[in-house]
């Protein structure tokens, strides 16, 4: 009998997917719930990060960015970030 490795399941673009497959959304589906109750935990962290005036790889002393992660604008001053409200 042949052992297949299960990918990890993530989420793209709204899409639940493993690998290049699409997974169906399943209402109590406890991966799918772990992972995005895991997604809401991480931007949580990083929005109070950002708040805090704190940025990861900042590389940039003065101006406004976009952050890769979470796609928030960041106004840069002496290497410490502030979020930009809208």
């Amino acid at each position: 009998m042949k052992h297949e490795v299960k990918q990890p399941l993530r989420l793209e673009n709204g899409t639940f997917m493993r690998g290049e497959v699409e997974v169906p959304i399943e209402i109590g589906n406890a991966e799918q719930i772990a992972l995005l109750q895991k997604i809401e935990r991480d931007m949580r962290i990083r929005e109070k990060d950002a708040k805090a005036g704190k940025l990861e790889d900042a590389e940039y002393e003065y101006g406004i960015i976009t952050c890769k992660k979470c796609g928030r604008e960041y106004e840069i001053e002496n290497k410490y970030a502030k979020l930009v409200e809208k």
